[in-house]
């Protein structure tokens, strides 16, 4: 078959269903294209990662679907996190459903959208001969999804620290839902690193390794290509300078004791209370220094307009302090004070921007209502 057709049954076999595209594993993948590896699976087994060939592409229809998903997602859940008194840019708050891995870098869940569905299909169909053969496994042995999400950085994150996501026996495939071009922002990984189990200083110390910083690779890929890894492969997100980029990912194993065990903790963050954020950890803690001094003002501001709002809709405090409408009253706060802030052009990560906006709103309120 031709690559075209190849990705028109391919397309086809998509749509059919996990049923038939998983039963499809073991069928062999088309030959790479050019200036892709022609042996992925070895290059996975000895360089720990791998671009695969072009022509098992989703395409960047589908790409562009699913990247709009994850900034609606990821909009929702800085709005709970927001809500739960998070600094949202600044602290390193880690829960089941979003975690701040580095400044304006967040690793989140996705819910299992139709869109979402396709792609992690796609990831394990074409990804899964290689990661099979990479692990020595059998033509037909399983390869099983461990879980999905997406990390999605913003204009101004600064690369990652270098480090490797977890123990041996678990692969990572990466889907861009942005063009990538090689050596730019994408991925950057240390070829062999997850053969030679390099110690937490050597780790730490790369940046100032001529030589090692010399044998990095960041690969390109289009919107709706795959990049497979090693777990144990050290990488780490390069700068982003420009453009809101998300990179989907699949964790699958063909190993059947392989777990991760580590990356998202189990507390929701529609759970969190300000007693539990306040003392999240800072990224910079002089940041949190200067936020923390102010949140007593914050909270005096925002119970007052909580107030304000209250007594408009002519509820007594008693009442509204006993249960579901307190916490009705003051999601209607932040929701009013992030409109105001975004139509007056203040800076919306600036506490002090939130203490000047509540404190306006609720003298605006108690005006109406007086």
């Amino acid at each position: 078959l031709s690559p075209y057709h190849f990705k028109m049954m391919r397309f086809a076999l998509l749509l059919a269903g996990p049923s038939v595209c998983f039963a499809l594993i073991s069928s062999p993948p088309p030959v790479a294209a050019p200036g892709v590896s022609s042996d992925p699976a070895r290059q996975l087994q000895t360089e720990g990662f791998v671009a695969l060939p072009r022509e098992l592409n989703v395409g960047p229809e589908l790409a562009a679907t699913v990247a709009a998903e994850c900034h609606d997602r990821l909009n929702h859940l800085l709005e709970a996190a927001d809500a739960a008194g998070c600094n949202v840019v600044e602290q390193q708050y880690s829960f089941a459903e979003i975690c701040h891995r580095k400044r304006l870098r967040w690793d989140i869940r996705m819910p299992e959208t139709p869109a979402w569905a396709a792609l992690c299909r796609s990831a394990v169909e074409s990804a899964g001969p290689y990661i099979r053969e990479a692990c020595g496994g059998s033509p037909g042995e399983e390869v099983r999804v461990i879980m999905s999400g997406a990390v999605v950085s913003r204009p101004g994150a600064l690369e990652q620290s270098f480090h490797a996501d977890g123990e041996g026996g678990l692969f990572n495939i990466f889907i861009p839902l942005v063009d990538i071009e090689p050596e730019d922002d994408g991925t950057q990984y240390w070829p062999g690193s997850h053969l030679t189990d390099p110690s937490m200083e050597r780790v730490l110390g790369l940046v100032d390794d001529a030589a090692a910083m010399g044998e990095m690779a960041s690969p390109g890929c289009a919107a709706g290509g795959f990049l497979a890894f090693d777990y144990r492969t050290i990488h780490r997100g390069r700068i982003n300078n420009g453009r809101e980029r998300a990179v989907a990912y699949v964790v699958c194993t063909a190993d059947p004791d392989a777990a991760d065990r580590k990356n998202f903790p189990d507390l929701s963050v529609f759970d969190a209370e300000p007693g539990y954020t306040e003392y999240i950890p800072f990224f910079d803690e002089s940041a949190g220094d200067t936020w923390r001094a102010q949140l007593p003002r914050l909270h005096s501001a925002t119970n007052k307009l909580v107030r304000a709002l209250q007594q408009r809709a002519n509820l007594s405090e008693g009442a509204a302090a006993a249960g579901a409408d307190d916490r009705a009253v003051r999601q209607q706060a932040r929701s009013m004070v992030r409109d105001h802030i975004k139509a007056s052009g203040l800076d919306e990560m600036a506490i002090q921007s939130r203490i000047t906006a509540t404190n306006s709103l609720a003298a605006q309120v108690e005006r109406e209502r007086g």
